[in-house]
Formats: C-alpha cells, sequence, structure tokens
C-alpha cells in the first residue's frame, strides 16, 4: 500500500510539506491546521457562509484538515467558531482552485465532507 502522501518534490507552499496524492482524501499531517493557507481558506469558508446566510460565525481556530486533489485541492475543514458566546464545531469544504464554499454545516449535520469520509 502506498503512503498518503507523494514522495516527490512537488511542495505547493514555501514551508516544507508533502503534497497529497491525487484523486483520495487524506488528513493533513499534525500542525497543518495552523498553516497560514489552510487557515486563510477556513476563514474564508466562515466568511463566506455568513455571507450567503446573514448569519454572524465567528472563525475560532482550524481543528482538523483533509484534502483531496481533484482538479484543483479540496479541503475539508473541522473549524471552531463562535455563534453569539456559544463554541460550535462546523464541516466546510472549500474548493482551493475556485475559492469556492462547497459546503458549511454544524459538525451534528450529514455534510459533503461526512459521506466522503
Amino acid at each position: 500500500m502506498e503512503a498518503p502522501f507523494s514522495t516527490s518534490a512537488r511542495h505547493t507552499h514555501s514551508h516544507d510539506r508533502p503534497e497529497p496524492r491525487s484523486g483520495g482524501v487524506v488528513t493533513m499531517p499534525p500542525g497543518y491546521e495552523d498553516d497560514p493557507e489552510a487557515v486563510d481558506l477556513a476563514r474564508f469558508a466562515v466568511a463566506e457562509h455568513n455571507r450567503k446566510t446573514n448569519a454572524t460565525v465567528e472563525f475560532e481556530k482550524l481543528v482538523k484538515v483533509r484534502q483531496q486533489v481533484v482538479a484543483g485541492s479540496l479541503h475539508y475543514f473541522t473549524i471552531e467558531a463562535k455563534e453569539g458566546e456559544a463554541k460550535k464545531l462546523y464541516k466546510a469544504v472549500v474548493w482551493e482552485k475556485y475559492r469556492g464554499l462547497r459546503d458549511f454545516k454544524p459538525a451534528g449535520k450529514t455534510t459533503l465532507y461526512q459521506r466522503l469520509r
């Protein structure tokens, strides 16, 4: 069985992290939830959700990142956010190539993210 990451020298960021193989959904390594580009995409997901639904969800932190490479990258995020004073977990799917929010739901609801697990 192959490792979940390519052993090639391809990288998508300036820091040293491997790029996932095409097609499969992989859980990114510990610490990736602090990657500035991943955090930026997660913040985008919250902002886009707020814009589309007139919500007031506030990004707190990125908890988990999974990624799938298919005509660009799909990022599957678990995001901790505040809604009023309550902290909640959300699942979001962002298509990096088109900077599009594909899905954003409370973690307890069935999402595209959960169907692909």
